[in-house]
């Protein structure tokens, strides 16, 4: 497996994170006009946080056995006391039938700019219902952060080519 590092997409305030990479299982998120605390749980009970300021706000994004994260977007704001920040944030996972599930879009509607990383993935046609695999997941993520989510990127794992 190869990991690739894509971002990051917002501000160059707080400071820069990397987290530690696997399997992600749930994601808290707390927010206001921004992002203010972005929290992430992976498989191995493993944890990182990041941002300080509470916000009026709290939700979580759970995923299943058997979905990976493969995307992410949002939007970028600023105000009075800089930024750009992280203003929202969605999530997108697919199981292993490659359906896909989505959060809510977390944060506040008004932006900027808008950011989107996503894994790679290739799609089977034919017949009415074209067939989509994911070729990678999202494992981790990269950014900066302050009293909120200044900035994020992704990790992705994808698998490596076999051999001919």
């Amino acid at each position: 497996m190869t990991i690739f590092t894509f971002g990051n997409a917002g501000g160059v305030g707080g400071a820069a994170f990397t987290d530690p990479t696997g399997q992600i299982t749930r994601i808290d998120i707390s927010y206001g006009a921004y992002i203010n605390q972005f929290n992430t749980v992976r498989y191995d009970g493993s944890a990182s946080s990041h941002g300080t300021v509470a916000g009026a706000q709290v939700a979580s994004f759970f995923l299943n056995f058997n979905e990976v994260l493969v995307a992410i977007e949002g939007k970028l704001s600023t105000n009075e006391d800089g930024g750009p920040y992280v203003a929202s944030i969605k999530f997108t996972a697919k199981d292993g039938a490659g359906n896909s599930r989505s959060s809510g879009e977390f944060g506040t509607t008004a932006f900027q700019a808008t950011y989107k990383f996503e894994a790679p993935y290739y799609r089977i046609p034919g017949g009415p219902y074209p067939v989509t695999y994911s070729l990678g997941q999202i494992i981790g993520f990269t950014g900066r952060s302050g009293s909120y989510l200044d900035a994020i990127g992704i990790q992705i794992q994808v698998p490596d080519a076999p051999n001919a």
